[in-house]
């Protein structure tokens, strides 16, 4: 049977295998048309029943940025990034979460096959980021932060994870994947 995105799908595969969190970047601009497509995939990713329940604020002014790190507590690097996405949540839809971080995942499988990396982080001040970003409190609760930008040094593109025997069961949980 032929598939109907053909090479595509090994191309993706790929590049989901390969995708690193990176923190530090070496302070070259992103583009704007790259960053509106970072916008777009986290816009086109799924959600439950097609909600939607999100709105990404694009940051990119130097300063918001020295900012948003110095109200954070686990993402500091972003005061090095490019540009950064802000992703809120419907604080009355269902599922928010998952589908805010379905588009926050989109957002950076589409970032890294464009050569631009990412990491995401939600250790921060939310109350005063949300003031510093004019984020109405009555409907929007912070998901998470993605800072954006071109990698400082040369990626390797190895991860250290456990064995797929040791995540994943064929069946019923801790069956064997194969015999």
């Amino acid at each position: 049977m032929v598939h109907p995105f053909d090479g595509e799908l090994e191309e993706c595969y790929e590049e989901i295998v390969r995708r690193l969190e990176v923190r530090e970047y070496d302070g070259r601009p992103v583009p704007d048309d790259v960053k509106l497509k970072v916008l777009e995939a986290g816009r086109t990713a799924p959600s439950s029943r097609n909600s939607q329940p999100w709105h990404f604020i694009l940051v990119d002014d130097p300063g918001l940025l020295k900012r948003l790190s110095e109200l954070s507590f686990t993402g500091s690097y972003v005061g090095n990034a490019a540009f950064a996405v802000v992703i809120l949540v419907d604080t009355g839809a269902e599922r928010a979460d998952l589908d805010g971080a379905r588009a926050a995942q989109t957002m950076a499988l589409a970032a890294w096959s464009l050569g631009v990396a990412s990491r995401f982080y939600t250790g921060l001040n939310a109350e005063e980021v949300m003031d510093l970003l004019g984020i109405p409190t009555n409907r929007w609760r912070i998901l998470g932060v993605l800072s954006f930008g071109y990698p400082a040094k040369k990626l390797r593109g190895r991860k250290t994870r456990k064995p797929l025997e040791e995540v994943a069961s064929h069946n019923r949980f801790g069956a064997p994947l194969s015999e």
